[in-house]
């Protein structure tokens, strides 16, 4: 049977520039010197297997490989009326700004991760106008955003780049989920946990749809509402359960691991605490057997680590931890590395670890973490210099929740308490207040903006756009 011909206007080579005009990616480079020749679809998983080991100048290269094609094929099929209607563009518009976002998004990991976030912004303003939709509009509004928090580490201006948007009516879960990340003042309750509902509502990710469950679980919890909070969680893991296996990822595996650890912590659960170890081994084997880069491995690590610890399997936590440093040192690795030798009694080498903790390179969460380190430590010692050290690192962290100001207010004048002398009852509950607490360190912070994850996900929520040709 003879191939059916389509007319040149079809075929994304038709809506290529000229050799001489700029890149469609945004490069800044001719086309010639660029994309030319080389753009294709199966662009995408040379650059995810790329950035996933670690070589983030070839993985740049092929997601802009991927990204040209993709624009280009946008163009064929919207621009030429048979196309049009052949295609149902209308219906394929929310899939193009999804998959367009994620590729920018991709796009923006390795500018970043190859030392060269400065020359993002112009492939944003590049891209801006290739798509005249006000979902796309929140999608560059978003990647700016994004740029603001990622790369400048500006929490403030990647604020007011999204304080334009209405969050109240937003649907957009890229949108949503950074203002929960970076919004500067408390926000009521009821107000969050909508924004959550309308983030879980209009995302088709797995692994963010788990990941953001247990957020809303954590919201609860945080209330002191536990019943509640167990049963979010509950119904967070037993979803992304029942997933059929090629919806599941190597990320989205690693969310659920650690949404299993946390619910195992909240309800002494240890065998949900053995299911998230198991995943976890799992998930470092194929890691080193696919080469990922050391950065995947040392946060696979650590989530070993957190669930060795909460099976109080302290010797094999230390070990893990202080694998992770090894393939890469990170300083929220060491806060963690320190509690699992306080719980072996190792009060020395515990203090060294922490005194070595460089609090310029952590973020609010992770200096919340550091805080309860040290307040372990002092209740402990009951030395006042440890007192001291837990006072002022307690106070360190910005923090936006009035359940946990008044949280910390109250750790604080409990530690002021301490003395050689204290006796067994202010102690006991001290510990069991700062135990419950550093459970949900730094999940009530997180939001899963990391440009550490590998990018299965991207390639399985962009799939294959219908397309007439390379």
């Amino acid at each position: 049977m003879e191939k059916k011909k389509y007319p040149p206007q079809m075929y994304p080579k038709y809506y290529e520039p000229s050799n001489d005009a700029p890149c469609v990616c945004g490069s800044g480079r001719k086309f010639k010197n660029c994309c030319a020749k080389k753009y294709c679809s199966e662009a995408l998983r040379q650059s995810s297997s790329f950035y996933n080991s670690g070589l983030y100048e070839k993985a740049l290269k092929h997601t802009r490989y991927h990204l040209t094609w993709y624009i280009l094929c946008v163009k064929a099929h919207t621009t030429n009326p048979l196309a049009a209607a052949f295609f149902k563009t209308s219906e394929m518009l929310k899939v193009d700004i999804e998959a367009l976002s994620e590729i920018l998004e991709q796009i923006h990991h390795c500018y970043y991760k190859t030392g060269r976030s400065k020359e993002f912004p112009q492939v944003i303003s590049h891209l801006s106008s290739i798509i005249d939709d006000p979902r796309w509009e929140l999608k560059i509004i978003y990647s700016q955003a994004l740029w603001y928090l990622v790369d400048k580490d500006d929490d403030a201006s990647a604020y007011q780049k999204i304080a334009s948007v209405d969050i109240d009516t937003c649907t957009d879960h890229n949108i949503l989920a950074l203002y929960i990340h970076v919004v500067p003042q408390p926000v009521q309750f009821s107000r969050i946990i909508n924004i959550i509902d309308r983030l879980i509502c209009h995302t088709d990710s797995p692994a963010e749809k788990l990941q953001y469950t247990v957020l809303k679980g954590i919201k609860y919890f945080e209330l002191s509402l536990q019943s509640e909070a167990e049963e979010i969680m509950t119904m967070a893991i037993s979803d992304y359960r029942k997933l059929p296996e090629e919806k599941h990822s190597e990320y989205g595996d690693l969310q659920f691991a650690s949404a299993l650890g946390l619910y195992g912590d909240l309800r002494s659960d240890n065998t949900a605490l053995k299911e998230s170890l198991l995943i976890t081994e799992r998930l470092i084997e194929a890691s080193i057997n696919k080469n990922h880069s050391s950065v995947h491995l040392g946060d696979l690590l650590r989530t070993k680590g957190n669930a060795l610890q909460s099976l109080k399997r302290t010797k094999d936590s230390i070990a893990a931890y202080e694998a992770s440093l090894r393939v890469n040192p990170s300083e929220i690795i060491k806060v963690f590395l320190a509690r699992s030798m306080l719980q072996e009694n190792n009060i020395i080498a515990a203090k060294n670890t922490l005194t070595t903790v460089d609090i310029q390179q952590m973020d609010n969460g992770e200096l919340l973490d550091l805080g309860l380190s040290w307040a372990f430590l002092a209740v402990l010692t009951r030395r006042k210099d440890d007192v001291q050290q837990a006072i002022n690192a307690l106070k360190r962290p910005t923090l936006h929740s009035p359940v946990w100001i008044k949280q910390r207010d109250k750790w604080l004048i409990d530690l002021l308490e301490i003395k050689p002398e204290s006796d067994g009852g202010i102690i006991s509950r001290l510990l069991s207040s700062l135990s419950k607490y550093a459970i949900l360190t730094p999940n009530i912070f997180g939001v899963g903006i990391n440009v550490n994850r590998i990018i299965d996900d991207a390639i399985s929520a962009q799939g294959e756009r219908p397309h007439l040709g390379k």
